[in-house]
């Protein structure tokens, strides 16, 4: 591309000399006919000279006469002598003053030939700088403009890199947070799976045969479980259902009244103390009157307490017989009015655990943290796995974006190096065309102040040759000189 615009540049220049030879030589024309003119001119004035010559010679032939006149009369001849020598004095000074002049004339054309060369080369010189000017502007402006693109970019880049690098604080910031929870959780969950595997909370005797039916399977083999661990209730029936079992959730559930016996033959034998046992096959389900049945729909009224919860069919016997007579309510206002309407013919239980019985008793108050761990000890131990199953996703999610976080800071932080580099070349790149266009300027101002000397010049001689013309054109039409006789 470099090198087309040169060669445009030359072909314009090229162009321009032919112009120009042409203008030279309509130039060299016409000054061509103007010496011709003024050699007619000088020619014709020398004809006039060489005419003054013939009468000077004339006037020595008249002269020659004259002195063979003076004979005759010396005065007459005195006087001609005089004339006849002002006459000669005056055509010596003319012919003088005509070389003089021509001499001059002469050497102010030859300068103003040599002026106009030096025009010329000028002229093209100031064109050339021009379009090296022209050329360093422009150049300067795309030098300006990419670093001012190149400046935007770093500009842009540097602010994601920060967005990023606070992102990513802030994402390191939340892992460990969730690392510390998961930690703590882990820690709840190791220590509710201790405390499950420890039976911690039940009664020492319960404790102690539960214990020993995970070493001894015999005694494994009569025990179906502790009516806590049979069943499944929702969050929020936990306390009343709690409250409605009161010590019944630590009953051990047996098949039949042989396995019971079976084992409270154990618990003599080891003196760990009593425990309660409920044989399936044995216990005998409590129901709801079917005169009551209908007090169930009333409002602030959840139902029967062992329809609400879950547990395996064959252990309906048991749970009917624990839970088959007591209902469920929002509040103590609820309880009471049903209790009235049925006239205590079942237990009532609210969601805080107050409890209204069928004798008419009324047992409320702050409930023991260890009878609520029981039941909600196996919903916490499911709730915080989930937690810790979400977190553990969580974290290691947080940690590939972490990590895509830390590759494109990465990405950037080069990227920012490579504009960074990018914009020092600018500067150096700008500074040198800058350097370039403050020379070119120089030239052309330069150039510029010397064709104005040059112009001048050219003017004053013009103006001299003028008033030299003149000169010699007075000179050259001198009337002749005259003689007295």
């Amino acid at each position: 591309r470099v090198a087309q615009t040169k060669i445009k540049f030359l072909q314009e220049q090229s162009k321009k000399l032919e112009e120009e030879i042409n203008q030279d030589k309509i130039r060299f024309e016409k000054i061509n006919q103007e010496l011709l003119s003024k050699q007619q001119i000088k020619t014709q004035k020398q004809d006039e000279v060489n005419a003054l010559t013939a009468q000077c010679d004339e006037l020595q032939q008249i002269y020659i006469q004259v002195l063979e006149q003076l004979k005759i009369n010396e005065d007459v001849v005195s006087g001609a002598t005089k004339n006849m020598q002002d006459a000669l004095d005056k055509l010596t000074e003319i012919k003088s003053n005509v070389a003089r002049l021509e001499t001059e004339i002469a050497s102010i054309k030859e300068r103003k030939q040599e002026l106009n060369n030096r025009q010329n080369v000028l002229i093209d010189k100031k064109d050339g700088a021009q379009i090296i000017e022209d050329q360093a502007k422009t150049d300067c402006n795309s030098a300006e403009e990419q670093r001012r693109i190149t400046w935007d970019n770093l500009t842009a880049l540097r602010e994601n890199l920060t967005a990023i690098e606070n992102g990513k604080n802030e994402l390191e910031s939340l892992i460990n947070k969730e690392i510390a929870d998961l930690a703590t959780l882990e820690s709840r969950q190791k220590l509710l799976n201790e405390m499950q595997s420890d039976y911690e909370g039940y009664n020492n005797t319960v404790r102690r045969l539960l214990l020993d039916a995970g070493q001894n399977a015999t005694i494994k083999e009569l025990i179906v479980g502790v009516v806590g661990e049979l069943i499944t209730v929702a969050q929020k029936y936990e306390t009343a259902i709690e409250m409605a079992l009161g010590f019944a959730v630590q009953n051990i559930v047996t098949r039949n009244e042989q396995d019971a016996k079976k084992l409270v033959s154990y618990l003599k034998s080891k003196n760990y103390g009593r425990a309660t046992f409920l044989p399936i096959n044995s216990v005998k389900p409590k129901y709801i009157q079917e005169n009551n049945k209908s007090l169930l729909n009333h409002s602030g009224c959840y139902g029967i307490a062992s329809e609400i919860i879950s547990y395996d069919d064959y252990l309906k016997p048991v749970i009917t017989s624990l839970l088959g007579n007591t209902i469920i309510v929002d509040d103590m206002e609820t309880a009471i009015q049903l209790a009235n309407s049925s006239k205590f013919g079942f237990k009532i239980v609210t969601l805080d655990g107050d409890i209204i019985n069928t004798g008419g008793s009324i047992s409320g108050g702050s409930k023991k943290a260890e009878i609520n761990n029981l039941l909600s000890r196996d919903r916490e131990i499911e709730t915080i796995s989930l937690t810790i199953n979400e977190k553990q996703q969580n974290i290691t999610e947080q940690k590939t974006t972490l990590k895509a976080y830390q590759d494109t800071y990465e990405k950037l932080f080069k990227e920012i190096e490579l504009q960074t580099q990018l914009l020092h070349d600018c500067d150096i790149e700008l500074a040198q065309k800058e350097e370039v266009l403050r020379h070119a300027q120089e030239d052309n101002t330069n150039f510029a102040n010397e064709l104005d000397e040059v112009n001048q010049e050219l003017a004053r001689l013009s103006a001299r040759e003028q008033i030299l013309d003149k000169e010699l054109f007075a000179s050259l039409n001198l009337s002749e000189p005259s003689f007295e006789e």
